[in-house]
């Protein structure tokens, strides 16, 4: 999967970089399976690339989950079943938490799965 070698590729530049002084660089990723609208939107005076969607915004709230995980990589688990092999299941997603069920309705989990990769 792409995302590990992103982390492995930074992992090797942090250890050149960190050897002419350099600040640290990491960075955290989340990702989602699942429909999406990418592309150029806007008018004919402002016009920008972008992604829209829940899919998206799930991608955007792993990302951001990292951090308090402890994690650099967090994947939904529509991403972990069709990923089949590729992935082994990491750590296990805190009771409490919510899961959207559509876009008004959450529903409380408990033990709900999500793979995450250190890096």
């Amino acid at each position: 999967m792409a995302c590990i070698d992103m982390q492995q590729r930074l992992a090797e530049l942090r250890e050149k970089w960190g050897k002419t002084g350099m600040p640290e660089l990491k960075m955290r990723i989340g990702l989602c399976t699942g429909p999406a609208v990418v592309g150029n939107m806007g008018s004919k005076n402002r016009m920008d690339y972008t992604m829209m969607g829940d899919t998206v915004n799930i991608a955007a709230r792993l990302e951001g989950v990292n951090k308090v995980c402890g994690t650099y990589t967090m994947i939904a688990d529509a991403t972990y079943q069709n990923a089949g092999d590729w992935i082994r299941p990491g750590s296990w997603m805190p009771s409490g938490w919510w899961e959207k069920q559509s876009r008004s309705k959450f529903t409380k989990c408990s033990d709900t799965r999500l793979t995450s990769m250190t890096g």
